[in-house]
């Protein structure tokens, strides 16, 4: 049986592939299963250190019942042992999920991920203890917390994992979709294998390196290989190749979200399956059918080294951002040490006439605070944040800002810029003197999706 330190490398989260009629109403039998068995294999060939199906991509809550079943046998007999393959087992009640676990275990799944049951908020000790219910009536069949707040509406604060330390010893892992801090970490110890991914996976590495032995990807279906590098680097404790490999925490992300699809449909991954480099997967059955369908843009990673690895036709490749990061100063502001909390913001005034350089300021509360400091010309992207606000300040220079279809706008210091969730926006330093401004996330998972400018 699984345990946490038995938990490396990476976990592959790829959609399954639909037929070609999959997203009809009355299809029983929607899922290819010979190209899903391809795929998984793929992935394994390419460095994937563990398969994950039927996730939050829309599957864990639409398949049917005997999709799952056919979809997780067929899979785990192709993967043959060679790596774990984790079940997802996400439903709206305890029984429910219990009859599906016990059920992937049969199969021969060496683990299962759960989400908390999305019918309502649950209280502190309801959630530990849906966690305990689950290591009680399947005690041989290790558990990831799907931890993901924006889906599950529930926070995952750092009393749960006490909690789940005390009351849930089958809770081996969580796949992060929260704010993760030192203090996450160091309530669940050794227990749990905290598992963060695309949008967070950066941040997580800096914070605790040596806590870093595995990561999770719905992108891996386009091509593990960016991933496969960064962790073997992180497990060689190289930072330097690790940091050339991630740069920031959403440059592992080769993902990027049309801004008109992801505004009508909140929190979908759909547009991402649509435009796999590594291969066009198709869409994943959705709660919601017949939305309209998506114009999406994409970028990659480092290239793949397969010769098969081709984007498709109709995807617009986004121009991928080339920011300094500049991470180790982050590290001087700790809020356990009130001698550290008052500073000069000139301290992160760092400038590269190469690119525009990103100084880490505070990234371990419940708020990360970057500060932008951009030469003559520079400018960071055009983009937007799926599920992250952000208040931008101007502290040196003038800059034009480009605020959604808004005709851009010029600032100066002390003028700042609320930005909301999806909303994209863009900053050029348009005046002769560097330019500089801070800008303030709030708590959530923080990813960075380039879109293409108005026309």
């Amino acid at each position: 049986m699984l345990a946490a330190t038995d938990v490396k490398g990476l976990l592959a989260l790829p959609p399954p592939a639909l037929k070609a009629d999959g997203e009809h109403w009355d299809e029983s039998s929607s899922v290819d299963v010979v190209e899903a068995t391809r795929l998984a294999d793929q992935m394994i060939r390419d460095g994937a250190g563990a398969i994950g199906l039927c996730g939050t991509t829309g599957e864990c809550a639409t398949l049917l019942w005997n999709e799952k079943v056919e979809l997780y046998g067929d899979v785990i007999d192709a993967v043959a042992g060679r790596v774990p393959v984790w079940c997802g087992t996400t439903a709206l009640g305890t029984r429910e999920v219990v009859r599906q676990m016990r059920a992937a275990k049969e199969l021969g799944a060496a683990a299962a991920f759960v989400g908390l049951p999305l019918w309502q908020t649950p209280t502190m000790d309801n959630a530990v203890q849906f966690f305990a219910d689950l290591g009680e009536a399947v005690p041989d069949l290790p558990i990831m917390v799907y931890a993901n707040r924006f889906f599950f509406k529930f926070d995952f604060p750092v009393e749960f994992w006490s909690g789940i330390v005390a009351k849930a010893p089958t809770v081996i892992a969580a796949k992060v979709g929260f704010p993760l801090t030192r203090e996450h970490l160091d309530a669940a110890g050794h227990q749990v294998n905290f598992m963060t991914g695309e949008g967070t996976i950066g941040m997580h590495y800096r914070l605790a390196p040596e806590t870093v032995t595995a990561a999770w990807a719905t992108s891996a279906a386009m091509g593990p290989e960016p991933w496969v590098a960064f962790l073997d680097a992180a497990a060689r404790q190289d930072t330097g190749e690790a940091e050339q490999v991630c740069r920031c925490p959403y440059r592992i992300l080769p993902i990027s979200i049309s801004t008109t699809f992801s505004a009508r449909r909140p929190g979908s991954t759909r547009p991402g399956t649509r435009t796999a480099g590594r291969r066009v997967l198709p869409t994943t059955t959705c709660p919601t059918v017949g939305a309209p369908s998506p114009t999406p843009t994409a970028r990659r990673g480092p290239r793949c080294a397969r010769s098969t690895c081709e984007r498709p036709e109709e995807a617009t490749v986004a121009t991928e951002a080339h920011e300094k990061i500049v991470a180790d100063l982050a590290k001087d502001i700790d809020r356990t040490d009130l001698s550290t909390l008052v500073f000069d913001l000139s301290k992160y005034q760092v400038y590269s006439p190469e690119s525009a350089t990103v100084v880490f300021t505070y990234i371990t509360g419940q708020l990360g605070v970057v500060f932008w400091n951009l030469e003559p010309g520079q400018e960071n992207d055009y983009h937007m944040h799926p599920t992250t606000e952000h208040l931008h300040v101007v502290v040196a220079g003038e800059v034009e800002y480009s605020l959604g279809d808004l005709d851009p706008i010029i600032l100066k210091p002390g003028q700042a810029v609320m930005v909301p969730e999806q909303v994209p926006n863009a900053i050029r330093n348009v005046g002769t003197t560097p330019a500089s401004y801070f800008a303030v996330t709030s708590p959530g998972d923080y990813q960075k999706v380039l879109v293409e400018r108005p026309r």
